[in-house]
């Protein structure tokens, strides 16, 4: 056997070395130009894997986003719901203590309960502040403390920024 090397074998070599290399850096490039690692499946089964598997957790990640914003609005509408209801509770029960109390006639009775209603019916007025620190004024003079101090902590927590809430802040202090 004759294991001579000769120039066409030689040539094949060098000439295959280069279709490598030549292969290699238009691979290079690709891979620069589009600044991407894997760019067919067959360059990595296990990184293309990993790359739909993480494209498939980005879509589910929005799509719960998406979820998580439709649902928001509704929540605020509800805790809003159940925030106002509370406070209606809240002036029933506060009513009907005021209203049981001996020392109110029912015209007393009759102005705070009207009042209220105003509040009740008009939450956004602008006026509501003052309307509440009139009834606690009245409920205060009409000997009804406890009705009063509820009354100003309502006015403090529902519209703390108003001239009205620094007046019952006062008030309970002086209480």
């Amino acid at each position: 056997m004759n294991v001579r090397p000769t120039q066409t074998s030689s040539y094949q070599l060098v000439q295959a070395g280069l279709n490598l290399n030549f292969a290699k850096l238009v691979r290079a490039q690709e891979m620069v130009s589009s600044g991407k690692r894997i760019l067919r499946p067959s360059d990595d089964p296990i990184g293309a894997s990993t790359a739909l598997a993480l494209r498939r957790q980005l879509g589910d990640v929005g799509r719960y986003l998406g979820s998580v914003s439709s649902a928001r609005p509704m929540l605020e509408l509800a805790t809003s719901a159940l925030n106002d209801a509370s406070g209606l509770l809240a002036d029933a029960k506060q009513l009907v203590v005021s209203g049981m109390n001996g020392t109110l006639n029912d015209s007393d009775r009759a102005a705070i309960a009207t009042q209220r209603q105003l509040v009740a019916a008009f939450p956004g007025n602008p006026k509501v502040p003052d309307a509440l620190l009139n009834i606690a004024t009245s409920q205060f003079e009409l000997g009804d403390g406890a009705a009063s101090r509820r009354t100003l902590e309502e006015l403090i927590a529902k519209h703390p920024q108003s001239e009205a809430a620094v007046k019952a802040r006062q008030r309970l202090a002086i209480r």
